[in-house]
């Protein structure tokens, strides 16, 4: 089974100081993707994820970010209506 990373804190551009995009690719610098869900209000929230716990540490301690991290296996997005 293949493990990632996921920081719980969610993200959002200003914490980068840019728009969607640019967070997008600042993240893929420190060697991390994002996971994105939306509310049942439509608003979207991003999460970083890893595929090691050093790309989220690192990413963290460079944009002064605090922090928490789960090991996980899978994302599924659930939707209640």
């Amino acid at each position: 089974m293949k493990f990632s990373y996921m920081l719980l804190n969610s993200l959002t551009p200003t914490d980068f100081g840019c728009d969607e995009p640019e967070m997008i690719e600042a993240l893929a610098e420190f060697g991390c993707s994002v996971v994105s869900s939306q509310d049942i209000l439509g608003n979207t929230t991003y999460f970083a994820v890893a595929h090691t716990l050093e790309a989220l540490e690192q990413m963290c301690n460079t944009v002064d970010l605090p922090g928490n991290c789960v090991k996980y296996s899978e994302v599924f997005q659930s939707v209640q209506q």
